[in-house]
């Protein structure tokens, strides 16, 4: 049995009215045309010629900008503040001479013969994904750390937190961001922080020395390695916290954490909200993975959900991961690849690999077209079914079956999930 799988065309036609306003007719730029948008307080500049569907770039840069000066009480400009986007870490090195390596921002890149603040698109995406996805999650996420420097006073701009929590709230009015405990980014970071805290004799000397760690410098370049966990540190969500309570104090933060209730950690890659639901991307050095972070109890459980995939580079076919049954290292990962078929895995303890437990290779899992999931656990049994088609029933008897789950995507893919929903029965 084999997906139909349809024409190129017919796939974008299905996906683009699920994602209202993600692209447009793409057509060469022509002379006098701009790739730019331009607000009230900011102005954001694509810094490279490439087809007018990337003018949503700047569109959807500009809107996350402007709500983090809504968000930080800044007006409308007569000059607006200016902040470009880099094609990826080596267009931006090809641009300057003193970029770094695996460069996520830097504090000047040439536009228009002045030096303007830049973020660059990272992971570096093919067209495939630049259409479907917007901005990736990390750099949205050091737009909006970029722009809440530009627009706080300085002696508020020198608080990490206070940088980091108008970039939050910017975020979240206009959708790319759930709140702290909800968004993988910070919800990683609560869940360190409260490890930490538990871990620790002298709450207050932990807590001092994180506030101390915890500093944001847009005037120096940012970078991130192929294959960085994009998450928030213990550090990070501390300062955000501490900047947040009315009347700051150790003891005010230490509750703050310790009631907090993160949902999901990010072990790899960078999850991020999304119109959809959520929006996995892994480069092409690794996986993206989140976990929700409480297992499931219950020895019966239902998980259902949908995707859809695509492809960030050439060299790895797409494939969509859903993992459940986490305990420690160990977990079950059901991968949906676009050329390889639908495979369930089990990660070994020790996390040394994967062993193979049933498989559909005569499947080839359809690039950008929706596909429901649905996982049954019953007892010792596990039942799955994605797209329409019924995996062979498996039979594990030696553990519970219960543990945490989550989503994420393969090296060099894109994968955008509806919320998993658990239902214990």
């Amino acid at each position: 049995m084999r997906f139909q799988m349809p024409h190129a065309g017919a796939v974008v036609a299905s996906v683009l009215p699920l994602l209202c306003g993600l692209a447009q007719q793409g057509t060469p730029q022509v002379e006098g045309e701009t790739l730019h948008a331009e607000g009230e307080t900011f102005a954001v500049r694509s810094l490279w010629r490439s087809e007018r569907i990337l003018d949503g770039h700047a569109k959807e840069g500009l809107a996350i900008c402007e709500a983090v000066a809504r968000a930080a009480g800044a007006g409308a400009r007569d000059t607006p503040f200016e902040i470009g986007i880099a094609p990826s870490p080596r267009g931006l090195r090809r641009m300057m001479d003193a970029a770094p390596q695996h460069a996520l921002s830097v504090p000047a890149a040439p536009f228009s013969g002045r030096q303007v603040p830049a973020v660059v698109a990272w992971p570096a995406l093919h067209d495939r994904v630049l259409f479907l996805v917007h901005l990736p999650p990390a750099t949205r996420r050091q737009l909006a750390v970029q722009a809440s420097s530009m627009v706080l006073p300085v002696a508020e701009a020198d608080s990490a937190g206070t940088l980091l929590v108008a970039a939050q709230a910017g975020l979240e009015a206009v959708g790319a961001s759930r709140p702290l405990a909800e968004e993988p980014w910070s919800s990683t970071g609560l869940l360190e922080l409260k490890r930490l805290l538990e871990d620790t004799e002298d709450d207050h000397a932990l807590l001092s020395r994180l506030l101390e760690e915890a500093v944001v410098d847009p005037s120096a370049p940012t970078t991130l390695p192929p294959g960085s966990r994009y998450a928030a540190t213990a550090a990070e969500v501390a300062a955000m916290l501490w900047s947040r309570l009315p009347e700051a104090s150790l003891a005010g933060l230490q509750r703050a954490a310790e009631s907090s209730a993160p949902r999901w950690e990010v072990r790899s890659g960078a999850v991020a909200t999304h119109e959809f639901g959520w929006c996995a991307t892994g480069t092409g050095w690794g996986d993206a993975l989140m976990l929700s972070s409480e297992p499931v109890e219950s020895t019966r459980y239902t998980i259902t959900t949908e995707f859809f995939v695509l492809s960030n580079n050439m060299r790895y076919p797409a494939q969509a991961d859903i993992a459940f049954g986490g305990q420690g290292e160990e977990r079950f990962l059901l991968a949906c690849n676009s050329k390889e078929g639908i495979y369930l895995f089990r990660r070994r303890k020790d996390g040394s690999g994967y062993d193979g437990l049933c498989e559909r290779k005569d499947i080839r899992v359809p690039v950008g077209q929706r596909l429901p999931v649905r996982i049954d656990v019953d007892e010792d049994r596990i039942n799955v079914t994605v797209g329409g088609v019924e995996l062979d029933p498996v039979r594990v008897a030696d553990r519970s079956l219960g543990g945490v789950f989550g989503i994420g995507a393969h090296a060099g893919s894109t994968a955008l999930f509806k919320d998993p929903v658990l239902v214990l029965r």
